[in-house]
């Protein structure tokens, strides 16, 4: 079935137990110490919960945006390569990727379920 492949990668990834140093080093080739990268996990954590609230868009996408380009452009490698196991798992970066961009340039559009446009709307 289709979840064997994703669970056999799980399995794989967690009998590894890879840690946050050899993740940054494989793929960002840099080193963090745990107090930044605590601080880059809290930053992110502050744009996501931005970017779902509909708050401070450009901000918001644009970082969201650029968080997310980073990371799959970090893996272009195993892109390039989609048919040795775990790769063709980071394809799903690729439309994610294309919906960020979308929605970068539609943001002023975007109303729907934001605070702003609830807040604005029980005003009324």
């Amino acid at each position: 079935t289709f979840c064997y492949p994703v669970s056999r990668t799980l399995f794989r990834l967690r009998k590894k137990r890879l840690h946050k140093n050899q993740i940054t080093l494989t793929f960002y080739r840099i080193q963090l110490s745990n107090s930044l990268a605590f601080a880059i996990g809290l930053f992110q954590l502050f744009v996501i919960l931005a970017f779902m609230l509909g708050l401070f868009k450009t901000w918001s996408c644009g970082l969201l945006l650029g968080m997310h380009l980073v990371s799959t452009l970090s893996v272009y490698k195993q892109l390039l390569n989609p048919y040795e196991p775990p790769n063709y798992l980071l394809w799903a970066a690729v439309p994610l990727l294309g919906s960020l961009i979308a929605l970068f340039i539609l943001r002023d559009r975007d109303q729907l379920f934001t605070l702003p446009s609830l807040v604005t709307r029980r005003g009324q």
